[in-house]
């Protein structure tokens, strides 16, 4: 059987994600969440590393304005690519991932 795959994605650049999957199921995310949740390598490590320490301190970055996406690409047929307004860009969102992230709840 085919892993579920996007029918229709919504995004609300200010808001969030709203995605329907070929099997029936829909996923939501908001901006903060997606950006928070991060795939790749940078942010990866920087969650792992706070998860073994218990100790959890959020950096702005420097960064102190609303959390938004500011550009969206499809990347191939498999992901999308968000670049944050706080100028991150390096996170590839795969179906799989987000799928993964939205059955978490």
């Amino acid at each position: 059987m085919d892993p579920p795959t996007p029918t229709r994605l919504k995004l609300q650049k200010t808001v969030g994600l709203s995605i329907d999957w070929s099997d029936g199921k829909s996923s939501t995310f908001t901006i903060v969440q997606l950006r928070a949740k991060c795939p790749c390598a940078l942010c990866k490590d920087s969650r792992e590393k706070q998860q073994k320490s218990r100790l959890t301190v959020l950096s702005s970055g420097g960064f102190d304005g609303p959390m938004v996406v500011t550009k969206a690409e499809q990347v191939g047929g498999y992901a999308l690519k968000l670049t944050f307004a706080d100028g991150h860009d390096t996170g590839i969102y795969s179906w799989q991932y987000l799928r993964e992230l939205g059955e978490l709840g």
